[in-house]
């Protein structure tokens, strides 16, 4: 078969049944390229159920991040290695925190270096360097649907612009007359919209293996200048952001409390607050809000153009936590110590994995 075109025997696979297919696709590299290409598997993998097993958490007082799970069991699932110690680290003072992750694929920083990486497969890959540098304080996003393609990308968000007298002198506030003397054209972004129209962001796609500048287009009103952006002191305790990718659109928390899709809409947060979070599920776009001891789900609806939160959920945490707890189908636990190599067989498949450095979705 080595001698057929790819599109005939992309038409032999095609006739396989799903397990038939899925051994083909581990017999050669060659035949799997195939069936990624054509995306044979991808018609199966809407039958699957799908659950989460976990998250990745970024410890302030740790020198890496930690995976929260529920431990397993059944052999029907692989053991992930929740401390990614596969990935090349050398000590734990190389690492700086998880960035995001999106259907299985977790997108990390360690040692100003982005890599993305499987911890099912323990498959990974370091990306190019960024263009014009590092990302900074710019936020990072992977979007990734294994049922579309077997393909992802990496936007980067970029921060509000600095105010460069500020960032040289942070510690004495100029006085009336001093403000009364500087000139606004000292400062030519504070009265810029903010996010700009068009929005060029840096891209990158696993397909090309290359960063692009691409282009987004405003639909509405921006979320205001890039003064009120500086001015929100909420906005300013506002740390790490969340994100969403649902039906080929990214929804991100950004620095200005909206979020922004690929058709690139603003749309305003119902609370701006430092703990806001974003999430999904059961295709749906939620915001949640945990202030003190009150919680707080909204829901993004989307109908007739419109995007619009309707509150979903309030409620006293401290009042239910007992009973939380006693709901809980299972214990979730925070991996400190990988003993993942000492109770995984190195098998030639996983060594051979390792040295392309390539990512199995």
């Amino acid at each position: 078969m080595e001698t057929l075109p790819a599109d005939s025997i992309a038409d032999v696979l095609r006739l396989l049944p799903l397990r038939s297919l899925a051994a083909a696709r581990r017999v050669c590299k060659g035949w799997r390229d195939i069936i990624d290409a054509h995306a044979l598997l991808l018609p199966y993998l809407r039958l699957l159920p799908y659950s989460l097993r976990g998250v990745f958490i970024n410890y302030i007082a740790h020198e890496r991040p930690h995976l929260f799970a529920r431990p397993s069991s059944s052999s029907t699932f692989p053991k992930i290695d929740g401390l990614l110690s596969f990935l090349p680290i050398d000590g734990e003072d190389n690492w700086s925190e998880v960035l995001d992750q999106c259907n299985g694929l977790v997108l990390c920083l360690i040692d100003w270096g982005v890599y993305v990486c499987n911890p099912a497969t323990r498959r990974w890959t370091l990306l190019p360097q960024l263009p014009g540098g590092s990302i900074g304080t710019s936020c990072a996003y992977i979007a990734f649907d294994p049922i579309v393609s077997p393909h992802y990308e990496v936007f980067v968000i970029p921060d509000v612009p600095a105010d460069e007298e500020d960032q040289q002198q942070p510690v004495e506030e100029p006085s009336s007359v001093d403000k009364g003397n500087k000139e606004p054209d000292d400062d030519p972004c504070r009265l810029m919209e903010w996010p700009p129209s068009p929005w060029i962001l840096k891209v990158f796609s696993s397909q090309t293996g290359l960063w692009e500048d691409r282009s987004f287009l405003r639909e509405g009103p921006p979320a205001g200048t890039v003064q009120d952006m500086r001015s929100d002191r909420k906005l300013n305790w506002i740390h790490g952001f969340y994100a969403v990718y649902k039906n080929g659109a990214l929804y991100v928390h950004c620095k200005g409390a909206f979020v922004a899709s690929d058709k690139y809409q603003v749309v305003d947060m119902q609370v701006v607050n430092r703990h806001a979070c974003l999430g999904r599920s059961k295709n749906q776009v939620y915001s949640g809000v945990f202030d003190r001891r009150h919680l707080r789900v909204w829901m993004l609806s989307e109908s007739c153009g419109r995007m619009e939160w309707q509150l979903k959920y309030e409620t006293d945490i401290w009042l239910n936590a007992a009973h939380v707890m006693r709901q809980v189908d299972g214990s979730w636990m925070v991996e400190e110590d990988s003993d993942f190599e000492t109770q995984t067989e190195e098998t030639e498949e996983n060594i051979e994995a390792k040295s392309e450095r390539t990512i199995e979705t």
